[in-house]
């Protein structure tokens, strides 16, 4: 059986019914720009916690989903709420406190930096509150 291009790991620990399954960045990864969603900053892997469906054990391989609607997610949470903020930010220093042109543009530019740093929180409450919810769908004979 062929293994799928992405999305493989290898299982470092079992605790209960939960598999923790270390996953490297693949080459798909250094192009993605959801992979902050996946990765924390600089590192070359990431641990998921994945319901051990295929009762895996420590040292197997395997290959999980996540779930298209979270890719989604994170696609319009990355590239459109930052510009939704820029044009949001304009139209209310503009026509809502009335300020002039520039001052808004000024406003709505600053606004990015803080659409960021928005995006980070977030992050990790995605992180903390586990929505990203991977599910195991194959594991790999050696």
């Amino acid at each position: 059986m062929d293994e799928p291009s992405d999305d493989i790991g290898i299982v470092i620990d079992i605790k209960n019914e939960f598999a923790f399954v270390e996953v490297e960045k693949t080459q798909n990864c250094s192009n993605c720009k959801m992979k902050s969603l996946c990765f924390n900053k600089g590192n070359e892997k990431t641990i998921f916690k994945i319901e051990n469906r295929l009762n895996a054990e420590i040292g197997d391989k395997i290959s999980f989903l996540i779930e298209p609607q979270i890719r989604i997610l994170s696609f319009a949470l990355i590239y459109l709420l930052p510009i939704f903020i820029l044009i949001a930010t304009y139209i209310i220093f503009r026509f809502a406190i009335k300020l002039s042109e520039n001052l808004a543009i000024l406003a709505s530019i600053i606004s990015l930096p803080i659409s960021f740093i928005f995006l980070k929180y977030i992050d990790k409450m995605f992180a903390k509150k586990g929505l990203i919810n991977p599910k195991m769908i194959n594991k790999f004979e050696e």
